[in-house]
């Protein structure tokens, strides 16, 4: 006989971490399964490292939504084939990656034990999966397509996840490059030019002006460094109390839509979110009034969402979805003409997929172009204002030195 180390999740309850005798692996796992255990992992006892390692240290943090996607895509695949849906989210559970998705959709499957709509389970759990989710599901039970409405919803779950990831990773190297420049002229202003000044007391006058200008300011941050920082720091603070107010936010976010390239990059990001969803609820199913609704909820501005805020309405008064769209005045053209080709085709949601991957190639292909004009930009104007600095340490120490010769 030989013990092993198991990692197991009973028929309803969190993983179960333990030790067995059995003759092999197999029978290890017969035995757990005639308990109602789902094995999740079975290893040798002795086999330490990999016993320990079995337990992935991320599954102490929080579900991410790759995670909820990833088992919202395997529940569909299962719901698909014809698996009931408690064996289908038994299943997954035996899937999970780690414990805390282990322990989701098995919450997920003891609500649907209990006697609620699986959709009913999706929107109480709320993060990761967010009221989008909860709706297509809704109206893929009702229609009798649970399994395309998971998919859907899985799809747009990656979709938005891929979308910000790849406009976080596009504004890494800036916000390096501009922290270590900035860290670079505080120890040029903080800790090199004071002992420059040192050197220069007695050819105050003889020095030139960019050398006693950067002498000045070098000076005005000594003097009134933690000034300057609590006026900045109160500046910050009334901004974000400014920006907290709905008012105060709508005011910001319409500032933002109008600036050149920016405003440009988070139009289109809405833009893509927005028809995104409503092509996700309106594909599940999901009457288009509510399907607005909630596809307004996943706008990020609020310039948008105002400008939206009667478009749900429109439409419940039998105004058409492309009108109700060119009244809001901030769709594109090309946004509208896609939904009016599905509207005269009955093709609505497709359209919007299109209008949707369209826009997502848009962000894309403007973010790369912004970091490529960014980037540069940034190093030479970093680079000239140290290369300044520096050089005006250095001309009156060249000017002494053609004075002795």
């Amino acid at each position: 006989m030989t013990r092993f180390r198991y990692r197991s999740v009973p028929p309803a309850g969190a993983a179960d971490i333990g030790e067995i005798d059995a003759t092999d692996e197999r029978a290890a796992v017969a035995q757990l399964q005639a308990v109602g255990h789902y094995p999740l992992d079975i290893r040798p006892a002795d086999d330490t490292p990999s016993a320990t390692a079995s337990i992935p240290a991320q599954s102490a943090q929080p579900l991410a939504v790759h995670d909820a996607a990833l088992a919202m895509r395997q529940l569909a695949t299962l719901v698909e084939a014809g698996v009931p849906l408690d064996a289908a989210l038994g299943l997954t559970a035996e899937l999970g990656a780690h414990i805390a998705l282990v322990d989701l959709v098995q919450r997920l499957r003891r609500h649907v034990h209990g006697g609620i709509a699986l959709s009913t389970a999706f929107a109480h759990e709320g993060h990761p999966f967010g009221p989008l989710a909860g709706a297509m599901v809704r109206a893929g039970e009702a229609s009798g397509r649970l399994g395309e409405a998971l998919g859907r919803a899985a799809l747009g779950l990656e979709r938005s996840r891929d979308l910000g990831t790849a406009l976080r990773n596009a504004l890494v190297y800036p916000a390096v490059l501009m922290a270590v420049a900035a860290a670079a002229i505080l120890l040029l202003i903080g800790f090199v030019i004071p002992r420059f000044q040192i050197m220069f007391r007695d050819m105050a006058d003889r020095l030139p002006w960019g050398t006693r200008a950067v002498m000045a300011i070098a000076d005005g941050l000594a003097a009134y460094g933690p000034f300057v920082a609590l006026v900045l720091l109160v500046a910050v603070a009334l901004l974000r109390w400014h920006v907290g107010r709905p008012g105060g936010r709508l005011t910001w976010h319409g500032v933002i839509l109008r600036l050149p390239v920016l405003g440009d990059l988070m139009l289109k990001r809405d833009i893509e979110r927005f028809t995104r969803a409503l092509a996700g609820l309106a594909g599940a199913g999901v009457a288009l009034p509510e399907a607005v609704e909630l596809a307004r909820a996943t706008l990020a501005n609020e310039a948008m969402r105002a400008a939206t805020a009667e478009l749900a309405v429109d439409i419940r008064r039998g105004v058409g979805p492309a009108e109700a769209l060119a009244r809001c005045g901030r769709f594109p053209p090309a946004v509208i003409g896609l939904v009016t080709v599905g509207q005269e085709t009955g093709r609505l949601s497709l359209m919007l997929d299109q209008a949707a991957e369209l826009y997502r190639r848009e962000v894309e292909a403007l973010s790369a172009r912004l970091m490529t004009l960014l980037t540069p930009v940034l190093t030479i104007g970093l680079g000239v204002a140290i290369a300044a600095i520096i050089l005006a340490l250095l001309l009156p120490i060249l000017g002494l030195y053609e004075t002795i010769l």
